[in-house]
């Protein structure tokens, strides 16, 4: 989607009264490593959830 973006094929239209919100669960076994993606999903997560509270003040 970020190719299409730059590439002008999408547009980012913000609309402000549109509030999207999702709850998403990682769970994983305790004895098990998570996979490389698992990680880096958990990690990509963390930043994003950083950022939102950030924005929201």
């Amino acid at each position: 989607m970020d190719q299409d973006l730059r590439q002008g094929i999408l547009k980012e239209i913000p609309v402000k009264e549109l509030k999207l919100e999702r709850k998403i669960y990682l769970v994983s076994v305790e004895k098990r490593p998570l996979s490389h993606a698992a990680r880096a999903f958990r990690e990509l997560m963390k930043k994003e959830l950083t950022a939102s509270r950030k924005a929201a003040g």
